[in-house]
């Protein structure tokens, strides 16, 4: 029977989450994510938003977002004055948001040491601004004094400025509360928790804004919003480009770095799509001070990781570009993947976790750098739902197990998924991988180059390769890469597929820059992929199949959360699998015209959206 929860009851419930939240925070305790997931549906909101309020910090790119959203909206979009308070929402202001459900909330954040750096120096422009309101005759450099080196442990007063008295007002400030915290996380923390207040009590009506990918390619997040919305565009509405001004890889040194990771909250972070790797600490010599030079060496071989369907083809043909490929066992798309010491193949084909042994042998590799790709985990299961590479076929349980020939391979039979509704996918078909449950067989060239050897590139588990479900898979993937992650922290590079497609070449000067690899002398400026993967819409039933399933502490690690599936408005019955594998066809096919048609320079043509299930 399904439960209709009032909103009173709504805004009550998670008040409590919220408060015993912050109790939790402040007792210097990680908080369970897996139990403040959003499994609530509010059944009030049965109308699409008609407003859109952008909300976020100082320095986070609010300014940017709403001048984009603006352009696209019109007065329809506004930003919500800066909030300058101690506490969280009470009950009675959950109540009053619970009932907007006019308003659709973008939630603007940006990676916390980035943000970090950015207070600071915003901190710095204050002081030298007030020194000259008040005459003072002071150099700019003496307001580096009243914020030392060890500025992440400082204490960290909040403010209140003339420009935040502007923009709309749904959530009051408190100014008679306290404005000083602990130190500067401790006051994005209590800012994440309190916009993460207004994403439970409301949860259809958010979408969070990564500045990081935001500014890459606006255009993409503004495709999803009429989507997911049914949100009209302005008539003058062009896309918008690229910024000018994008932001690349910051690189903190030791003292830094260490400080941040012990006082950020990685778990909350995860809610809003960051982990520990987004703050960077660089190889090679990018510090001028001797006592914060790390002396690491840098990697020279790339490897990558990332299940089916997660855009490694895409990552690697981006890599091989810029840096040479360390092999070229199996096929082209693999350049980067085969005979990685102990994984053997970029899909990690083998049901078991890493032993002891095995990690050793990765330690034992600091020239390897470890590029993992990663897919929001209902738009990857899509993908796995239309292309089930491996899966093995019902009808013929023989091809799978101890007793199959490994030289009948399993490839992909779209056949296989007739008559399985997206949501029974999620929930609970069963997912088989041939691939653990034999060796996988490749051809490879030896040392003469004339005769070939077979070497399998899987670790079967001839007893053990059943999931009860595509996120169990899932999950067991994520575990392995998040052993390598913890072995190898320093030697690993978490992508997400959206930020390549829409900037390959930041990607690239990130990626060189973050681990001091030198590019190839002949590369060529990348552009964005023709085809950026657009919001995956689910039916109420696969949402709530998703919610269930997916381990969202586990997937909160590699920066995603539940609001990461996604419900779109008018969408009420699920596409077929017929429209999604056409759909998939001619995504396809502009890829292949992509990469036989650059020219000359390099240069990949405009972006284009892919179609819903591409």
């Amino acid at each position: 029977m399904k439960v209709i929860i009032k909103k009173q009851g709504l805004a009550g419930l998670l008040f409590i989450i919220g408060a015993l939240h912050l109790l939790i925070v402040q007792r210097s305790t990680k908080p369970n994510l897996q139990s403040q997931i959003a499994l609530v549906q509010n059944e009030f909101l049965d109308k699409a938003p008609t407003k859109i309020v952008i909300l976020g910090e100082r320095t986070s790119g609010v300014s940017y977002a709403t001048q984009v959203l603006q352009n696209a909206f019109g007065k329809a979009a506004s930003s919500h004055r800066h909030i300058f308070r101690h506490e969280l929402l009470d009950h009675s202001e959950l109540n009053e948001i619970s009932g907007r459900t006019d308003i659709l909330w973008i939630m603007v954040v940006r990676s916390p040491c980035e943000w970090a750096e950015a207070m600071i120096h915003l901190q710095k422009e204050r002081c030298i601004e007030n020194n000259l309101l008040l005459n003072k005759q002071l150099a700019p450099s003496a307001c580096d004094e009243l914020l030392p080196e060890e500025y992440y442990s400082t204490s960290w007063d909040d403010w209140m400025e003339t420009d935040d008295f502007s923009g709309d007002v749904i959530v009051a400030s408190k100014s008679n509360q306290p404005s000083k915290y602990r130190d500067m996380f401790e006051m994005r923390l209590q800012k994440l928790v309190l916009m993460k207040q207004i994403m439970q009590v409301i949860p259809r009506h958010v979408k969070i804004l990564r500045l990081h990918e935001f500014e890459r390619n606006p255009d993409v997040f503004v495709t999803d919003l009429v989507k997911e919305y049914k949100l009209k565009l302005t008539r003058k509405y062009k896309p918008y480009p690229a910024s000018d001004k994008v932001h690349s890889t910051l690189c903190l040194d030791n003292v830094k770095w260490k400080e941040a990771q012990a006082r950020i909250d990685w778990k909350v972070e995860g809610y809003f799509g960051f982990h520990s790797l987004d703050c960077h600490l660089c190889h090679g010599d990018q510090n001028d001070d001797p006592s914060k030079k790390d002396d690491i060496s840098s990697p020279s071989i790339i490897y990558l990781l990332g299940e089916r369907n997660s855009g490694t083809t895409f990552v690697s043909n981006t890599l091989a570009e810029a840096f040479d490929p360390p092999n070229t066992i199996g096929s082209s798309a693999e350049k980067f993947s085969s005979d990685i010491p102990v994984l053997l193949h970029k899909h990690m084909f083998r049901h078991d976790l890493l032993n002891a042994t095995e990690l050793a042998e990765i330690k034992e590799r600091p020239d390897i750098l470890w590029v993992m790709v990663v897919r929001p985990p209902c738009d990857w299961a899509e993908g796995m739902y239309r292309k089930p590479y491996h899966l093995c076929p019902p009808n013929d349980p023989k091809k799978c197990g101890p007793d199959a020939d490994p030289n009948e391979k399993v490839w992909m039979n779209q056949n296989t998924m007739i008559g399985v509704p997206l949501g029974e996918f999620f929930a609970s078909m069963e997912w088989k991988d041939w691939a653990e449950s034999v060796p996988f067989m490749r051809s490879v060239k030896e040392d003469n180059k004339q005769n070939k050897a077979e070497v399998s590139i899987s670790k079967p588990s001839p007893h053990n390769y059943t999931y009860p479900n595509v996120f169990a898979l899932r999950s067991r993937k994520l575990q392995i890469m998040q052993q390598v992650i913890h072995a190898m922290p320093r030697n690993v590079k978490l992508v997400r597929l959206k930020e390549v497609e829409s900037d390959p070449e930041r990607f690239i000067q990130d990626l060189a820059k973050e681990f001091n690899m030198k590019i190839k002398d002949d590369y060529k400026v990348q552009q964005p992929s023709k085809v950026a993967h657009s919001t995956v819409c689910l039916t109420t039933p696969e949402w709530e199949a998703s919610q269930r399933f997916v381990d969202w502490e586990l997937d909160g690690q590699f920066g995603f959360s539940p609001f990461d599936c996604r419900r779109c408005y008018g969408y009420e019955k699920s596409k077929r699998l017929y429209d999604r594998i056409q759909d998939s066809k001619k995504v396809k096919a502009i890829l292949k015209d992509d990469a036989t048609g650059d020219n000359n320079d390099g240069m990949r043509a405009k972006t284009k959206k892919a179609k819903p299930g591409s």
